[in-house]
C-alpha cells in the first residue's frame, strides 16, 4: 500500500497521497538540525525508490546500476540488494605455504538504504556543584577564582540522504571448516552466497588458477592444511560437513 502511495504522489494524481507523503517528509526530519535539506534528500530520495522498476534490464540493474559483464547476480527485490560474483576470479590462495584449503573471489554487493534525518548535538552537564576559592581576611573576603563542574557537547548525527549503496568485496573462503573470512573474523557459509562458490569449487581446488593474495603465504602447514590436501579433491559437500559436524 505504501509503495503505491508513492507512485501516485510521484506521478501527480492525488493531492491526497502528497499530503500523505508530505507529512511522512515532516515527521522524519523535525529532529533535523538542516529541516528543509532533509525534506529536499527525503522526497529525492522517494523518488529513485519509486523508480527502480523502470530498470532491471540487459544493461541496468532494479537499483540503476550498470550490470557488470558476465558475472553471476543473486538479487532480492523485497530487501533491494544485489550480489555480484566474478566466476573468473575463483582461485586457489597460498596460506601457510600450502595450497589446497582455501579459494578466494570478487564479489559486489549492492543496496538501498533509506534516507536518515540528522539530529542535533546535545550538552550535557557535569555532575557536581560550582565551588568558589576565596581568602578571608577579619570581616573581608577575597574571592578570585570560581570553578564549575565539567560539561560534555555530544555531537548530533549528520543527515543520510539515503540511495544506493555499494561494496566491492573479496571474499576468503576455508573449504574444510566451510566459513569465509569478512571485517577481521570468520563466519559460516552455510545459508549464505559463498556457499554456493564453496559448493562447486571446492573440490577442484586444485585446478583452480593461482589467487594474487599473497599476505597469507608465510609459514608451517597445519594439521588441517595437511587434511584439506587429502579430502577436499572430488569430495561431496555434504560428506566434508558429515565428517566434521558442520551443520547448517
Amino acid at each position: 500500500m505504501r509503495k503505491l502511495l508513492l507512485i501516485l504522489f510521484f506521478s501527480g494524481l492525488s493531492t491526497q497521497v502528497k499530503a500523505d507523503v508530505d507529512k511522512e517528509a515532516y515527521k522524519a526530519c523535525l529532529p533535523a538540525a538542516d529541516f528543509q535539506g532533509c525534506i529536499k534528500a527525503f522526497k529525492k530520495s522517494l523518488i529513485k525508490t519509486s523508480s527502480l522498476k523502470d530498470y532491471d534490464n540487459d544493461k541496468f540493474d532494479f537499483l540503476g546500476l550498470p550490470i557488470p559483464e558476465n558475472w553471476i547476480k543473486s538479487d532480492d527485490k523485497a530487501k533491494l540488494t544485489i550480489n555480484y560474483i566474478d566466476p573468473s576470479s575463483i582461485s586457489k590462495v597460498k596460506v601457510r605455504n600450502t595450497f589446497g584449503r582455501y579459494i578466494s573471489y570478487r564479489g559486489i554487493t549492492r543496496w538501498y538504504k533509506n534516507p536518515k534525518a540528522g539530529t542535533k548535538g546535545t550538552f550535557k552537564s557535569g555532575l557536581g556543584t560550582s565551588s568558589t576559592n576565596c581568602s578571608i581576611y577579619g570581616d573581608k573576603a577575597n574571592c578570585k577564582t570560581t570553578s564549575f563542574p565539567s560539561g560534555k557537547y555530544i555531537a548530533g548525527e549528520p543527515l543520510d540522504p539515503g540511495g544506493v549503496r555499494q561494496q566491492d568485496i573479496t571474499y576468503l573462503i576455508d573449504c574444510l571448516t566451510r566459513r569465509h573470512f569478512y571485517k577481521g573474523d570468520w563466519y559460516s557459509i552455510e545459508n549464505s552466497i559463498p556457499r554456493a562458490i564453496a559448493n562447486n569449487y571446492c573440490s577442484k581446488i586444485d585446478s583452480l588458477p593461482i589467487s594474487s593474495i599473497t599476505k597469507y603465504e608465510n609459514g608451517s602447514p597445519s594439521e588441517k592444511d595437511k587434511i584439506a590436501l587429502e579430502v577436499l579433491p572430488n569430495s561431496n559437500p555434504e560428506d566434508i560437513k558429515n565428517k566434521f559436524g558442520i551443520k547448517d
